[in-house]
């Protein structure tokens, strides 16, 4: 009982019980590491591959839109529309 008490002294009482994190994403449990499961990760990696498509599909759509209302600035520019005309646009795309 001395011995086991003189260790604990000497390295701090409570050091290494206990759950804690470690740097890659471990846990550490009485001093001996444990990493977090393969399926964990997996699930993380197959979210991040959805977020990745629906960004994809979002940076498209804005490309899209953007290229639309170059044209009608151009158009704009060169006269084509008319104020009444290029409202009547504005209002269709608002809706």
């Amino acid at each position: 009982m001395k011995t086991r008490n003189r260790r604990r002294i000497g390295r701090g009482i409570g050091r290494g019980e206990g759950r804690r994190r470690t740097r890659n994403g471990g846990i550490k449990e009485g001093g001996i590491e444990r990493n977090r499961g393969v399926e964990q990760r997996i699930g993380e990696i197959e979210e991040l591959e959805e977020l990745k498509e629906e960004l994809e599909d979002l940076e498209k759509k804005l490309e899209e839109e953007l290229e639309e209302l170059e044209e009608e600035l151009e158009e704009f520019e060169e006269g084509e529309l008319e104020g009444d005309e290029l409202e009547e646009k504005l209002d269709e795309e608002l809706e």
